[in-house]
Protein backbone atom coordinates (compact mmCIF):
# COMPACT_ATOMS: atom_id res chain seq x y z
CA UNK A 1 0.00 0.00 0.00
CA UNK A 2 2.88 2.39 0.75
CA UNK A 3 3.93 2.32 -2.92
CA UNK A 4 0.44 3.36 -4.03
CA UNK A 5 0.24 6.11 -1.41
CA UNK A 6 3.71 7.43 -2.32
CA UNK A 7 2.85 7.50 -6.03
CA UNK A 8 -0.43 9.32 -5.39
CA UNK A 9 1.24 11.86 -3.10
CA UNK A 10 3.90 12.52 -5.72
CA UNK A 11 1.29 12.94 -8.46
CA UNK A 12 -0.61 15.44 -6.32
CA UNK A 13 2.52 17.23 -5.12
CA UNK A 14 1.61 16.53 -1.50
CA UNK A 15 4.24 16.02 1.18
CA UNK A 16 2.97 13.84 4.05
CA UNK A 17 4.71 11.44 6.39
CA UNK A 18 3.64 7.80 6.30
CA UNK A 19 3.80 5.59 9.38
CA UNK A 20 3.58 1.84 8.86
CA UNK A 21 2.28 -0.34 11.69
CA UNK A 22 3.39 -3.97 11.85
CA UNK A 23 2.09 -4.75 15.30
CA UNK A 24 -1.44 -6.24 15.39
CA UNK A 25 -2.12 -4.51 18.72
CA UNK A 26 -1.47 -1.16 17.07
CA UNK A 27 -4.09 -2.01 14.43
CA UNK A 28 -6.68 -2.80 17.09
CA UNK A 29 -5.91 0.37 19.07
CA UNK A 30 -6.72 2.39 15.98
CA UNK A 31 -9.91 0.47 15.15
CA UNK A 32 -8.54 -1.38 12.13
CA UNK A 33 -10.03 -4.85 11.77
CA UNK A 34 -8.94 -5.89 8.26
CA UNK A 35 -5.54 -5.48 6.65
CA UNK A 36 -4.14 -3.70 4.77
CA UNK A 37 -5.53 -0.37 5.90
CA UNK A 38 -4.82 3.32 5.48
CA UNK A 39 -5.57 5.80 8.22
CA UNK A 40 -5.07 9.55 7.82
CA UNK A 41 -5.68 12.02 10.62
CA UNK A 42 -7.39 9.33 12.70
CA UNK A 43 -9.81 8.31 9.94
CA UNK A 44 -9.68 4.91 8.26
CA UNK A 45 -9.83 5.62 4.52
CA UNK A 46 -9.04 2.15 3.17
CA UNK A 47 -9.44 -1.20 4.87
CA UNK A 48 -9.10 -4.71 3.49
CA UNK A 49 -7.73 -3.95 0.02
CA UNK A 50 -5.07 -2.02 -1.85
CA UNK A 51 -6.64 0.70 -3.98
CA UNK A 52 -5.52 1.53 -7.49
CA UNK A 53 -3.38 4.61 -8.04
CA UNK A 54 -6.41 6.42 -9.46
CA UNK A 55 -8.55 5.55 -6.44
CA UNK A 56 -5.82 6.66 -4.04
CA UNK A 57 -5.45 9.98 -5.86
CA UNK A 58 -9.20 10.50 -5.58
CA UNK A 59 -9.16 9.70 -1.85
CA UNK A 60 -6.27 12.07 -1.18
CA UNK A 61 -7.86 14.88 -3.22
CA UNK A 62 -10.90 14.72 -0.93
CA UNK A 63 -8.63 15.43 2.03
CA UNK A 64 -7.69 18.77 0.74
Amino acid sequence: MAVVVDAALETLGMNLNIEIFGNPRAFYRHGVETHPALMINGNILVEGYIPTNEDMISLLKKLG
